[in-house]
C-alpha cells in the first residue's frame, strides 16, 4: 500500500526501501538497488530519487566504505529530530511575528494575488508552527501545555491575518480563495452523512 505525505509524494516506496535496509545491512548501494529493481517493486530512477529523499528527511545516511556506498539509519534519530523541530519552530515563530508586521504595512499595495499569496502562505506557516509547538508539548509534557504563550501568540497573528483580510477592499475575493486553499471547511453535518451512509 502506497501512503502519500504532505508534498504528494509516496510515503509506501520510503517504507519499502527502509525494511529492505533493515533485511540486507550490508548492503552497498547497487546491490540494494538491484534487490529492488529485480523484485519489481520500483524502477531505478525511482529508487535512487527514494533514496535521496531518505536521506535529505535525515532518516538515513550514506556511508562509503572503499569504494562502495551503505546506507544505514540514522543513529538517534528521535532524539535529533526533536531538537531540530524546536529550533527550526522557534526560527519560524520569530520570523512569522516579523513577517505579520511587514504585511499589515503593505497589504494594500499587493495585487489580488499577492494578497492571496502571502496571507495563505503565513497562514500555513503559523499552522505549521502551532503544530510544532503542540507535538513539543506533547513529547516534552503531555499533561501541560508548555508554550502555552507561543500558541496564544499564534492564534492572535492568525486573527490579525484575517482581519486584515476583512478590511481590505477584495475581502469578498482573497478569503473564499484563502480559506479553500487551506483545506480547511466548515464541519459537516455528521447526521446527513449517516443518513446517506445507512441509505
Amino acid at each position: 500500500m502506497t501512503y502519500f505525505s504532505e508534498d504528494g509524494k509516496p510515503v509506501g516506496r520510503e517504507l519499502t526501501i527502509l525494511e529492505y535496509l533493515d533485511k540486507f545491512p550490508n548492503y552497498n548501494h547497487n546491490a540494494l538497488m538491484k534487490e529492488v529493481v529485480i523484485k519489481k517493486l520500483m524502477a531505478k530512477k525511482t529508487f535512487e530519487k527514494t533514496i535521496k529523499s531518505l536521506i535529505s528527511k535525515g532518516i538515513v545516511r550514506a556511508s562509503k566504505s572503499k569504494n562502495k556506498i551503505i546506507y544505514i539509519r540514522t543513529d538517534n534519530f528521535e532524539e535529533k529530530y526533536n531538537s531540530l523541530l524546536e529550533k527550526q519552530t522557534e526560527i519560524m515563530y520569530k520570523f512569522l511575528i516579523h513577517e505579520i508586521k511587514k504585511i499589515t504595512d503593505n497589504y494594500k499595495t499587493y495585487s489580488v494575488e499577492d494578497k492571496v499569496f502571502n496571507i495563505t502562505f503565513h497562514l500555513r506557516n503559523i499552522l505549521q508552527t502551532d503544530t510544532g509547538f503542540t507535538i513539543l508539548d506533547s513529547l516534552k509534557n503531555p499533561d501541560e501545555t508548555l508554550y502555552a504563550d507561543e500558541h496564544l501568540t499564534n492564534q492572535q497573528l492568525i486573527s490579525s491575518l484575517l482581519s486584515i483580510v476583512a478590511k481590505d477592499i477584495d475581502f469578498k475575493t482573497v478569503y473564499p480563495l484563502v480559506m479553500n486553499s487551506l483545506g480547511i471547511f466548515p464541519p459537516l453535518d455528521y447526521n446527513e452523512i449517516n443518513k446517506n451512509q445507512n441509505s
